[in-house]
């Protein structure tokens, strides 16, 4: 199966449960990495936490990318070839989304007006920050988020 094609998030990140198949489990320092045949579990990376949730029944420790495939981290193993479901945190991934997009609502909106390229943004566990070349004027924080709730109140798809 193409490595792409496995990454539901990708296409549906409202697909909140789903059923997969092992196809590996590896004991590593940190548990055990499972490689799935398809998944729902966001990889954390780029900035953003990885998705919380369990992998039957078993609580996912960690997500992340390697080799272009999706590590679970679990704390116990479960045999190849096992058929699994898959549930995440919607709430958290909800979370996650609204923040992702809001940083890059107001990091285009940071450029356009006035020239503040972001240089990182970061989500921590109810919050996140973004790190631009120079700080923001009163004035301009207030403008910055006019801007930005006129975009959010568009509803634009």
């Amino acid at each position: 199966m193409n490595k792409l094609a496995k990454r539901l998030f990708d296409s549906d990140p409202y697909l909140a449960e789903l059923d997969a198949v092992v196809e590996s489990c590896t004991a590593i320092k940190e548990g055990h990495a499972v490689i799935l045949s398809q998944t729902i579990f966001f990889p954390r990376g780029g900035g953003q936490n990885c998705d919380g949730g369990a992998i039957a029944g078993i609580p996912v420790l960690d997500c992340y990318e390697e080799n272009g495939e999706v590590l679970h981290i679990l704390p116990e193993a479960i045999e190849p070839g096992t058929a699994v479901h898959l549930a995440i945190n919607f709430d958290n991934r909800l979370d996650h989304m609204q923040h992702h997009l809001a940083q890059h609502i107001l990091s285009a909106l940071m450029t356009r007006m006035y020239k503040n390229d972001t240089q990182s943004a970061h989500m921590e566990e109810g919050y996140g920050h973004i790190e631009i070349e120079r700080p923001l004027t009163p004035m301009e924080l207030v403008e910055l988020e006019q801007a930005a709730n006129d975009i959010i109140a568009r509803d634009l798809p």
